[in-house]
């Protein structure tokens, strides 16, 4: 009976062959690997160049296939498939194979004849090409394991160093020396932001941070996405546009909000940065933004117990000074008055009783006198608490005051008011209090020569300006009331503001004045929203 080569018999039933590959990968159980050698262009092409490479191995290319299937392993077990998946290729090649040896025998009843060690020597490269996949492939995820393991052991040791510190500085030199080292980089640099504004850039090392470092920061809080700067210079937002990075750059975020920049360099000599490594330095950002989240509070509760107790204080102080100053007051005016009334009275009888045709003139004396008795006693009690508001509304209070004001201390006034300033008693006395101790602090501390103030409302707000044209303050090294425990006039305003869901801004300069912005909310919504 005439022989016949596998590799010839292979030659003339290749396409059959092919064919019935795919026919029995079809019947198998959806999974992502079906899906991708069958459905994508990428696995089709993957499937024909494994078929050729394992038929052409019957003409000594065994080397060729094996290296082939080698990075195959790797690949396979990179992308997540399972090696049961990958490796039923071979067993279904296997099943078409002698489907068509079988076939061919019977339809050619036995004139040919496939020497067995032929089938042996091409199934023991089949099987050799499997353990050359399975070994790459377990191998791979081996070094998965251990490359996660040893992850998962840095970003332990990162959030328990991180978790024990509560000083910023101990924190961000945790964050920046480790970063550097875990990413293999020059230099790392943190860029801290508050209401919008640089705050501050710590590097490590120190002092490293040069104008497009700096300026690729800003432009991604701005962008809000992380930005590259390729080692030729380019600045690009797709991180598989170059290999290569110069500078890598990420926004810190925690709960939606953004609390600084992180950036990676090596600017001389660059860096590779894929998506896998975007990904772990993404764990570390999100530590890294819930520890300076956490800071923040803890800073903001301090500050807010540390205001408190001045607070608290300063009421005590402010209580014993009013009570002095309206017993003051009432020494002054009222007492005197009473005194001068009984006085004035006592001359009456006497006059009444030596001299009647002169007793109408000192009754007109003394009706004056009780006039002058009566506004003093008004006056005292606008100031304890404004009854015009109650009677005639916010506008004629505020004018009222601002007249007395002018009189009392000759700092001009103009103003503007919008029209329709109905509001609650509650927010009306609010705005009163914060215009007059905004005109108290200006009266104290400005040195202003005028004040502008300006009310408007509209469907959801009441907003107020007070602004004068004073000697200002350094707002850049925090609020006045932090650095001197007298200076709590502003204080006040905040709290008052912030207690009906309010807002306040304050914007000062050295020689530049002062401007307050006040904004109360009115409708739910509004009161939502702040």
């Amino acid at each position: 009976m005439p022989l016949l080569s596998l590799r010839d018999f292979l030659k003339t039933h290749r396409s059959d062959l092919f064919t019935r590959l795919q026919r029995h990968l079809e019947q198998l159980p959806w999974s992502p690997y079906k899906e991708f050698i069958l459905r994508t262009d990428e696995g089709k092409s993957r499937l024909r160049i494994w078929f050729d490479l394992a038929i052409d191995s019957l003409e000594g290319r065994q080397n060729r296939f094996f290296e082939d299937q080698k990075r195959v392993g790797y690949l396979r077990a990179v992308q997540g498939y399972m090696i049961e998946n990958t490796i039923q290729v071979y067993r279904f090649f296997q099943h078409a194979l002698f489907e068509i040896i079988d076939r061919a025998a019977i339809e050619e009843k036995q004139n040919q004849f496939i020497p067995y060690n032929e089938i042996k020597e091409f199934l023991d490269i089949l099987f050799q090409a499997t353990i050359t996949v399975s070994g790459s492939f377990l191998k791979t995820r081996e070094e998965q394991v251990s490359e996660k393991v040893n992850q998962l052991r840095d970003l332990f040791l990162f959030t328990r160093d991180i978790v024990t510190k509560f000083r910023l500085e101990e924190i961000v030199k945790i964050i920046l020396s480790r970063m550097a080292i875990l990413f293999k980089v020059d230099g790392s640099h943190l860029a801290l932001f508050k209401d919008d504004q640089l705050e501050m850039i710590y590097d490590y090392p120190p002092n490293r941070t040069g104008s497009k470092i700096k300026s690729i920061m800003n432009k991604t809080f701005v962008e809000g996405t992380p930005l590259y700067i390729a080692h030729g210079g380019s600045i690009h937002r797709d991180i598989q546009e170059s290999r290569v990075k110069a500078v890598v750059s990420v926004p810190i975020t925690a709960h939606e909000k953004c609390y600084g920049i992180l950036a990676l360099d090596n600017e001389l000599t660059g860096f590779e940065f894929t998506n896998k490594d975007l990904d772990y330095l993404y764990q570390f950002l999100y530590i890294i933004g819930v520890a300076l989240e956490n800071l923040t509070i803890l800073n903001e509760n301090e500050q807010h117990r540390q205001q408190l107790h001045l607070l608290t204080r300063k009421i005590m102080l402010i209580r014993d000074e009013e009570q002095r100053s309206l017993a003051a007051d009432i020494h002054d005016t009222l007492a005197q008055a009473l005194a001068g009334i009984g006085y004035k009275v006592q001359v009456c009888r006497e006059i009444a009783e030596t001299n009647p045709e002169t007793l109408t003139g000192h009754l007109d004396n003394l009706t004056g006198i009780i006039n002058d008795t009566i506004d003093q006693c008004r006056r005292l009690i606008s100031t304890l608490r404004p009854h015009l508001i109650v009677h005639e509304g916010l506008v004629p209070s505020l004018k009222s005051h601002f007249e007395q004001f002018t009189k009392e201390t000759g700092i001009k006034i103009k103003h503007s008011f919008s029209e329709n300033l109905e509001m609650s008693f509650e927010k009306g006395l609010c705005v009163f209090r914060i215009v007059q101790e905004g005109l108290r602090n200006i009266h104290r501390h400005a040195e202003a020569k005028t004040a502008n103030i300006s009310l408007k409302k509209n469907s959801r707000d009441i907003t107020l300006m007070i602004e004068d044209n004073g000697k200002g303050f350094d707002m850049s090294r925090g609020y006045p009331w932090t650095r001197d425990q007298n200076k709590l006039g502003l204080f006040f305003i905040k709290e008052r503001v912030e207690s009906f869901g309010g807002r306040l801004r304050i914007q000062a300069e050295i020689n530049q004045g002062c401007r307050l912005d006040v904004k109360i909310p009115i409708t739910e919504e509004a009161i939502a929203d702040a």
